[in-house]
């Protein structure tokens, strides 16, 4: 895996809010947001989120001013 390609964290963030783990779903969806902050745009309409919308840590990461 290719640790500096933001679309394979964002995706694995992705399957682990599928598999409802908010704590890796957010660690890759922040490591995704680092290498490219245009992948905050695409959280508000992607619903392999929902799962973990309202966990205090998704939260957290959703509100943090860039």
């Amino acid at each position: 895996m290719n640790d500096r390609q933001a679309i394979v964290h964002y995706n694995l963030a992705c399957y682990w809010s599928l598999a409802r783990n908010a704590r890796l779903a957010v660690q890759y969806l922040e490591q995704a947001f680092e290498l490219d902050p245009a992948y905050r745009d695409l959280v508000p309409v992607e619903h392999d989120f929902d799962p973990i919308r309202e966990h205090p840590r998704f939260q957290e990461l959703m509100t943090v001013i860039v």
